[in-house]
């Protein structure tokens, strides 16, 4: 389950313990997702994990290019560093499943590199 993987990521090889980081790191896709609204979660949740949240979230509705260039914002040094936690556990858990889904292609790439 990919938003349990993502807080597991934070929580087990970051050390993160925060609990609205955590909360968001599970709830992180949720508006992209599924028919919530950011309205709900700031309901359910309260300000702070809806924040984090409101800001991994792309807005699907804008071009693939404008969202990357919008997710590369998102990454600066000067937002917040919960937010930005999320994002990176995020993107490492993507990593990790495509290296366990190609890693026999990833061995035979790198033996035929070898011989």
């Amino acid at each position: 389950n990919h938003p349990v993987g993502v807080m597991n990521i934070l929580c087990n090889e970051g050390g993160v313990v925060d609990m609205s980081t955590l909360i968001a790191a599970v709830l992180h896709d949720t508006v992209e997702d599924t028919n919530t609204s950011e309205d709900e979660i700031l309901t359910e949740f309260g300000e702070e994990v809806s924040g984090i949240v409101k800001e991994v979230t792309d807005d699907k509705s804008l071009p693939k290019q404008e969202r990357k260039r919008l997710q590369n914002r998102k990454m600066h040094p000067t937002k917040a560093k919960k937010q930005k936690l999320v994002k990176l556990a995020d993107k490492l858990y993507k990593l990790e499943r495509f290296k366990q889904r190609n890693s026999c292609w990833l061995d035979s790439r790198k033996s035929c590199r070898i011989s």
